[in-house]
Formats: structure tokens, sequence, C-alpha cells
């Protein structure tokens, strides 16, 4: 008799007990916000960003004269993928007699035309123009300030978050712009190839 009273005590009491136990709800992930999560993109060529870039360079016109050079340049992209460009070179020029020194700066306008849609590697073209100051007439028999007008392709590609490598080769030329007359003048047309370090700090 006592069993049978148990037991239906027990009967009498599962349903309570089931209300009274907690509901687990099956765990739900929200793909949503993962798919919403926009991919990492570097910022380099967005406007009103500010790069610095750290250079060498090399240049021959296939005839008496060459060079090689080091820049430090600032760029600032006015929109997405255009950007001014301040540059300042030393150059070391070897022609025939002794080697001659100039410092030249130079404005350049650049525009990144294609890129990765992540922004890892870019394609630009650019265009500028400079003065050259040097201890020395260049090309020789030329004159010791001269005019330096340039056109490149190049390419850039991230190496880390801050820092980016850029290589290209560019028309370079040098002359007075007949500034001191047309007998005056002689001119170098040459290639020029370049790499550089850019980094936003």
């Amino acid at each position: 008799m006592q069993r049978t009273s148990l037991a239906l005590s027990l009967l009498l009491a599962a349903p309570a007990l089931a209300q009274e136990a907690p509901q687990t709800q099956p765990a739900q992930v929200d793909l949503s916000a993962a798919a919403s999560t926009p991919s990492s993109q570097s910022s380099y060529t967005n406007a009103d960003t500010t790069w610095y870039t750290f250079g060498a360079g090399a240049s021959t016109d296939f005839d008496e004269l060459s060079d090689i050079n080091v820049t430090a340049a600032i760029e600032h992209f006015v929109v997405d993928d255009v950007s001014v460009i301040g540059e300042l070179a030393l150059r070391d020029f070897d022609i025939p007699g002794d080697d001659v020194q100039a410092i030249n700066p130079a404005i350049v306008f650049r525009w990144h035309f294609w890129s990765t849609p992540d922004n890892d590697w870019t394609a630009f073209a650019d265009i500028g123009i400079g003065i050259q100051f040097s201890t020395d007439d260049v090309p020789q028999d030329g004159t010791s300030i001269n005019f330096t007008p340039r056109a490149g392709f190049g390419m850039t590609k991230a190496i880390s978050d801050n820092w980016r490598i850029q290589f290209g080769a560019r028309w370079s030329h040098i002359s007075n712009g007949r500034i001191f007359g047309d007998d005056d003048n002689p001119s170098s047309d040459g290639i020029m190839a370049f790499v550089g370090f850019t980094t936003s700090f």
C-alpha cells in the first residue's frame, strides 16, 4: 500500500517538476553580423591621407650620362587614387671628367589607375617636373641649372599595415629650357628605374 501511494505521489508531482525545470534554448549563431563585417583594406590611395616615401634610383641615357640618386617624398591624396607629391632627390652624375652632384626638388602628379580589391597592389602613372642645381654643368658643356620633366609608370605592394614598397621606371629629361639661349642647351633623355618604401607613420 505504501509503495502504491509513493508511486501515485511521483506521478502527480512529475508535471509540476517539468514546469519548474529551466527550458534550455539551442545556441544560435548570428551569421548576418559576420557577413556584414568588411574585409581588411589598406587606406593607401584614400582621399585626405598623407604618406612618406624614401627611395633610390638609377638612370642612363645610354651615351655619356648616368646617375644614381636617393630621394625623400611626401605624398598627399587630394581625392581617391590621385595624389600630389613633393620630392627631393640628391643625385650623383657619372659624366666624362669629374662626377657631378646635384639637388633636384620636384613636384609630381600621380594617378593610381588600378588596384586589387583589398588595395594590396596598385598600379600608377605619374608626370612631374623639377629644377636641378648641380656642382658643375649637366650634361657636359650645358648648365648647372636645369629643368627635369619626367613621366613614368610603377606599382606599389603592401608589406605590412603601414608600409608599402613601390617600384617602376620613368622617362628622365634634363635641359635648361633654352633660358640661356639655343646654343647653350645640350639636353639628355634617359630611362630611370626606381624603388622606394612608403609609410604613413
